[in-house]
């Protein structure tokens, strides 16, 4: 059903692509879909400002003129009056925090009382033991009206400083990403390709899969992603293949001819490699770090210690003698995503808690 525009404008403040990827590839998704819903999305891009000549004054100066746009930008939106929602997207940096807090306080001072401050990060990662950042997202979270979260532990950091509309909001994946048959393992053949994606970096756990290789040497592991010069010189074992930075349409190829989705990262938020990978019938391994164990739970793979390789170890041999699991697995990924992560479902949830908080207020 159309929804009228009438009060129905949102101001959307968040990074939008170019590059696409992380909040920019969600914020585009979101304007899309709210747009075909009946919404009027204005956006306040905040995307970084990149400096050819990568000389420090330089960028410097360019980050100061993106902050001064950003804020500008945002008071003429405001000055238009007819604002129904204000939506934040937060990585948790200092300087967008900064921002963040002058946005509110002045959506605030124009009579605006509906603001949504939305954590795309994994916030005790980012925020640490850092005084200043503490100081800034108490205040962020006190100038809210809401606040979402991508998974529990982070939620659980919200509610130490508020205990009220705070929601835990996955990201969200295409409709047609989502498989309509699981993987299917007969115990005739084992595991033989193991498929990572993400950046190829120490903190994505690619160390661990290094040494995966060495110990299964009868399996292939690919990498898709990004690649960090040392990993690009690196002598790696003959069964690993860097594949690099691929299209969406190469990652689905990628995800349809593996066995298993091997992601042994030191940090996250809430990870779309993996959600695409349940999506994609794939049972997982990996750790308990920001939203995985969530969506993992038991029943579609196994949750290994950081950078405990015999952990990993112990995993990958227990799907190769267990069938019966790695079927349940691949199904039961398989109707998770269907069940909380297709976006029709979490978009509407997402304005449904705008017009529960908005009316009760």
């Amino acid at each position: 059903m159309k929804i009228q525009n009438e009060q129905k404008t949102i101001l959307l403040v968040s990074p939008l692509p170019p590059p696409y990827g992380g909040i920019a590839t969600w914020s585009e998704a979101f304007r899309k879909w709210s747009s075909e819903k009946g919404y009027n999305i204005i956006c306040v891009d905040t995307a970084l400002a990149h400096d050819e000549n990568n000389i420090a004054d330089r960028k410097f100066i360019n980050e100061m003129k993106r902050f001064i746009r950003i804020i500008f930008h945002t008071v003429n939106c405001l000055k238009s009056g007819n604002i129904y929602i204000v939506h934040i997207n937060s990585s948790c940096s200092m300087t967008g925090m900064i921002r963040d807090n002058i946005i509110l306080s002045l959506a605030r001072l124009s009579n605006l009382q509906n603001g949504f401050y939305i954590f795309h990060c994994s916030i005790n990662d980012q925020i640490g033991e850092n005084v200043i950042s503490k100081y800034l997202i108490n205040k962020l979270i006190k100038f809210s009206n809401a606040q979402f979260v991508l998974n529990l532990k982070s939620r659980q950091y919200v509610n130490m400083i508020n205990n009220k509309n705070v929601y835990i909001l996955p990201n969200y994946i295409q409709s047609d990403r989502i498989v309509k048959r699981p993987k299917y393992l007969d115990g005739r053949n084992e595991i033989s390709t193991l498929l990572f994606v993400g950046h190829i970096i120490k903190a994505k756990g690619i160390d661990v899969i290094i040494e995966l290789a060495k110990h299964f040497q009868e399996k292939e592991f690919v990498l898709v992603g990004p690649i960090m010069e040392n990993y690009m010189n690196l002598s790696l074992p003959e069964n690993v293949m860097l594949v690099g930075a691929v299209e969406t349409t190469k990652v689905e190829y990628f995800m349809k001819n593996a066995d298993l989705f091997v992601f042994p990262t030191h940090s996250e938020g809430f990870s779309v490699a993996l959600v695409e990978a349940m999506a994609s019938g794939l049972p997982i391994v990996t750790t308990d770090v920001g939203a995985n164990k969530d969506m993992v739970e038991s029943n579609g793979g196994r949750i290994c210690e950081i950078d405990d390789v015999n952990s990993f170890i112990e995993a990958i041999k227990y799907f190769d003698e267990n069938p019966t699991f790695y079927n349940s697995a691949s199904k039961w990924n398989v109707d998770k995503v269907a069940s909380e992560y297709d976006i029709e479902i979490v978009m509407y949830k997402i304005f449904d808690l705008y017009k529960l908080i908005r009316d009760n207020k």
